[in-house]
């Protein structure tokens, strides 16, 4: 894939999306919510400051105990995630993360 400019971003397409989520779970989240929120975070990475894409970054990383923290305190706010729409969510963002940012999951 090649490395895109925050201004010069191509996004997947929806069926791309799709077929992605299709092959990693049986249960997949309908794709208009799932393009809703891929397209969600990818508006929000192109406006957003470092703190926030390092807080993306986190996200795309969290191991399944912190994920569970995550949904938690998701819960908390009155927006609930099962585990399997969570690890969508996740993957929605480390995938807009690969996109605009290939280079970001190589840290050492």
């Amino acid at each position: 894939m090649c490395n895109y400019g925050i201004h010069e971003v191509n996004h997947m397409k929806r069926k791309k999306l799709s077929r992605i989520l299709e092959d990693f779970y049986t249960d997949t989240i309908c794709i208009d919510v799932a393009w809703g929120i891929y397209l969600n975070f990818l508006k929000l990475y192109k406006s957003a400051d470092e703190d926030t894409i390092e807080y993306m970054y986190k996200l795309s990383i969290m191991t399944q105990r912190e994920i569970l923290g995550w949904r938690n305190e998701l819960a908390e706010r009155g927006f609930e995630l099962t585990p399997n729409e969570a690890d969508q969510y996740i993957l929605i963002v480390a995938l807009v993360l690969h996109i605009t940012k290939p280079d970001i999951h190589k840290r050492g």
